[in-house]
């Protein structure tokens, strides 16, 4: 694991020197959206401790879209390279290595998701005078039940994925499905965060999206409401895409060896 984290610290350094340009340009575009999302739902909403709930929101869909999309786009470097089967003559089985990048991207992520989320902050006082930091009791995001929601979040999040890297793995190119839900996401989460309704059908759906039931349990956390129904979903959601995107994957992937169209 000290190895995958010290050659991922120094892949994401490389490519952001040779690329700093594109590197620069896409924190500030995420700055941008977070900093509007946010003044949007703020100047919208009557609710306590919107600023950290919106926040924490945004936090979780920026660690969570790019989870969503590691292993498939790890399959995809590898195939371009051609190197996916040899994989498989490793000692090392596919999965821990996909599971191994996961972790080290994780951490990363969640520094970058931090930096971004201060910059939101200072640019919403920019923007907006009668902001200030003092007013946003931002000291709630500290509450470390928090932190225990975003790993558990993510563990459905990873589970996920590894349903859409088996799908990657069987038909290829499939960065359309990975887009609409970046935006699917954003969507459920600035409206639960702002207390909204979503339509029947729409929250129905959104129950059985892995990221759902861990916003939810952030909001009641914010408004002092920790509902045990909730967190006992969250976990169940949770461990089941986990247990489920494993077996679909390895399933997948075994179909795809059997056919020889790995690459």
């Amino acid at each position: 694991m000290k190895d995958i984290l010290h050659a991922e610290f120094f892949k994401f350094k490389g490519m952001f020197k040779r690329y700093y340009i594109d590197s620069i340009a896409e924190v500030t575009s995420y700055i941008i959206l977070f900093t509007s999302l946010t003044y949007f739902i703020v100047s919208t909403s009557e609710a306590d401790n919107i600023i950290p709930q919106i926040l924490i929101g945004v936090f979780i869909w920026f660690i969570g879209i790019n989870a969503i999309a590691i292993f498939t786009f790890i399959l995809q470097e590898e195939m371009a390279l051609g190197t996916l089967e040899q994989i498989f003559l490793t000692k090392t089985s596919l999965t821990k290595m996909l599971l191994g990048r996961a972790i080290s991207t994780f951490i990363f992520d969640s520094i970058g998701g931090v930096v971004l989320s201060i910059s939101t902050v200072f640019a919403l006082v920019f923007i907006s005078p009668a902001l200030s930091i003092s007013d946003m009791n931002l000291i709630v995001i500290l509450n470390p039940l928090l932190i225990l929601v975003i790993l558990v979040t993510m563990v459905g999040i990873y589970g996920f994925s590894f349903i859409l890297a088996g799908l990657s793995i069987i038909f290829k190119r499939i960065s359309a499905i990975t887009v609409i839900l970046n935006y699917m996401f954003l969507f459920i989460i600035g409206v639960i965060l702002a207390g909204d309704t979503l339509p029947l059908i729409l929250d129905i759906f959104s129950k059985f999206l892995p990221i759902t039931w861990g916003v939810i349990v952030i909001s009641d956390i914010f408004n002092g409401d920790t509902n045990v129904m909730n967190i006992i979903w969250l976990i169940i959601n949770s461990i089941l895409y986990f247990v489920v995107g494993l077996y679909l994957f390895n399933k997948m992937t075994y179909i795809a060896r059997v056919k020889g169209t790995l690459d």
